[in-house]
């Protein structure tokens, strides 16, 4: 990770790593701090720390962020955890910041995605 984005800086406790930076996607696009929090073996969480994203929890499902407000990357199979996160996950959260500024511009989501039905009960 620190090779190929330098821009986080991180840190590790026992089985978890987080990094945090500011993230520039491309020129045009705002600076954000980004988190990224990685358990081994487990799907990473990309949180956007500032500037707060500007999305009514009600359209959550629309720009693909989950119930804990961080953000819907790629479906669930899409990422194993033996890919580098700065191969997957920092050009998954670059694009899908790129999606959401499009998105707060004119109101289409444009990045694409799918969440999966709601779990039943039984």
């Amino acid at each position: 990770m620190a090779a190929k984005h330098p821009e986080f800086v991180g840190r590790r406790l026992g089985n978890q790593a987080t990094w945090e930076g500011r993230f520039q996607p491309i020129p045009s696009c705002a600076v954000y701090i980004v988190r990224i929090e990685a358990l081994a073996g487990q799907r990473p969480w990309v949180t956007v720390l500032e500037p707060k994203l500007r999305i009514a929890r009600e359209q959550w499902p629309e720009t693909h962020r989950f119930f804990h407000g961080g953000l819907c990357l790629h479906l669930h199979e899409e990422w194993t955890p033996d890919q580098f996160i700065a191969d997957t996950i920092v050009p998954w959260t670059a694009f899908w910041l790129v999606n959401y500024e499009y998105w707060l511009a004119s109101g289409l989501w444009l990045g694409g995605g799918k969440h999966p039905e709601p779990r039943t009960i039984k």
